[in-house]
C-alpha cells in the first residue's frame, strides 16, 4: 500500500478503535494502549504509517482496503456491512457509523458545522478517538470524510469527486 493510502486509511479507520469495555472485536480486536496511541499520533504527525499498525488494529478493514481502493472499501464494503449488523440497525446507529463525503459549512465555537453528501448537518470535530485528532488545519469549505460523525480526513477536489462517485455508486447496494 502506498504511503498516502496508508495515511488515509488510518485517518478514516481511527474512530473504529475499540475503547475500554467495548465489545466490538470484529472491527478492532484490541484496545490501544497509551504506547499505541503515541505511535498513532506520531504516525499522523509524521505522515508515515507502519502497515503493521493497520493490520493489528483494523484487520478486517485492512483486508478490504488491500482488495479495493480506499473509497470503494469504505463507501461500499464498510457501509454495507454496517447497514446489516443488528447492533447498528436495532439502535438505528448505522448513519452514525457510515462513512460520508461532506463539506465544512462553518465554525461553531470550537466545533464545526458539517453537511454530508446526503444533506444531513452535524456539529463535530476531528478528535476521532480520545487523544487522537486526525486533522488539525480545518477551515470552512474543506471537503472531508466523516466517519462515526467525526472529521477524519480532508480531501482535495479530485479525491472528493472520487469519494462522492463511490458513495453514490454504492449507497443503494445491499
Amino acid at each position: 500500500m502506498r504511503k498516502e493510502e496508508k495515511l488515509k486509511f488510518l485517518k478514516i479507520a481511527i474512530s473504529c478503535l475499540r475503547k475500554e469495555g467495548d465489545n466490538r472485536p470484529i472491527f478492532s480486536p484490541s484496545v490501544p494502549t497509551e504506547e499505541d496511541i503515541k505511535a498513532i499520533n506520531i504516525s499522523l504527525k509524521n505522515e508515515e504509517v507502519d502497515e503493521e499498525l493497520l493490520k493489528k488494529f483494523f484487520p478486517m478493514a485492512y483486508e478490504g482496503v488491500t482488495k479495493h481502493n480506499i473509497f470503494e472499501y469504505f463507501f461500499f464494503a464498510h457501509n454495507s456491512i454496517i447497514r446489516k449488523l443488528e447492533r447498528y440497525t436495532k439502535d438505528k446507529l448505522f448513519d452514525w457509523c457510515t462513512a460520508y463525503p461532506a463539506k465544512i459549512i462553518s465554525k461553531e465555537n470550537s466545533k464545526w458545522l458539517v453537511e454530508n453528501v446526503d444533506g444531513k448537518r452535524i456539529i463535530t470535530d476531528s478528535e476521532c478517538y480520545p487523544k487522537i485528532i486526525c486533522e488539525t488545519n480545518l477551515k470552512e469549505g474543506n471537503k472531508v470524510i466523516l466517519h462515526r460523525e467525526k472529521i477524519s480526513l480532508v480531501l482535495n477536489n479530485e479525491d472528493f469527486e472520487k469519494a462522492i462517485y463511490c458513495y453514490n455508486k454504492f449507497k443503494g447496494v445491499k
